[in-house]
């Protein structure tokens, strides 16, 4: 993606998407522990006790994202080229 598009462009869809996740972090009450370049970072379990749910919570967290991303259009000036896939590791 970042090839085809211009940095603007690419921060912009990054920051849609961000914002995306973040509000599903707030949802979910999972960390996010930061954000490198392309990767979100989150994790359950560390800023509060969730000993009982936190697999089903970083779970749930992940199929919303899978979600988000699907909803989450590459360039909004140009819908044709698709919305966001994600890689996704648990």
């Amino acid at each position: 993606i970042a090839s085809d598009l211009s940095p603007c462009k690419v921060s912009d869809m990054l920051d849609r998407l961000y914002t995306k996740f973040d509000h599903l972090s707030s949802i979910h009450t999972v960390f996010k522990v930061e954000t490198i370049g392309d990767a979100y970072m989150a994790v359950t379990n560390l800023a509060q006790e969730q000993e009982e749910d936190h697999s089903q919570r970083i779970a749930q967290f992940a199929i919303d994202a899978l979600q988000a991303s699907a909803e989450t259009l590459i360039d909004e000036e140009e819908p044709s080229r698709g919305a966001v896939t994600l890689r996704i590791g648990l």
